[in-house]
């Protein structure tokens, strides 16, 4: 949550009361206009049976402006994974698409695999120990 905004929730937290109109306007003015499902909730919190300065509606607003952050952070998440996923398959489509023979990738989403090395490439990496000694990420066929 930001800065200003929590000091709001503490300031009537504090003092055991709810959210003014204008704290009201704040919350609601600082929510990006794509989560709007945040804002029919804090709209629905205020106008809800409690009424808009009521602790309770206080906490539910909080409530909601967490689980906003929490899915924002997802998101977040989410396109970095799909940026990586991206950028293997952008490599391994510049690599000519480097699977071994007799290796049948059944999606795309599998293609990454073909870059990591096989269960016997990387115990012989294991056993060479240090990286100078070709040792972590060297291929089997060329670490000798």
């Amino acid at each position: 949550m930001k800065l200003e905004l929590r000091k709001i929730f503490e300031t009537a937290e504090s003092e055991d009361r709810g959210l003014s109109a204008r704290e009201i306007a704040a919350v609601i003015n600082s929510i990006p206009a794509e989560e709007r499902m945040a804002r029919t909730e804090i709209l629905a919190a205020v106008n809800g049976p409690n009424g808009a300065d009521s602790p309770e509606t206080r906490d539910l607003i909080a409530e909601t402006l967490n689980h906003m952050e929490s899915r924002a952070v997802d998101a977040r998440e989410d396109r970095a994974r799909h940026d990586r996923e991206a950028e293997v398959r952008a490599l391994a489509e510049r690599a000519g698409n480097v699977l071994m023979p007799g290796n049948t990738m059944r999606d795309d989403s599998e293609l990454f695999r073909a870059l990591m090395p096989s269960m016997n490439e990387y115990r012989a990496l294991i056993a060479e120990g240090t990286p100078g000694a070709g040792g972590y990420t060297v291929p089997e066929k060329v670490s000798a």
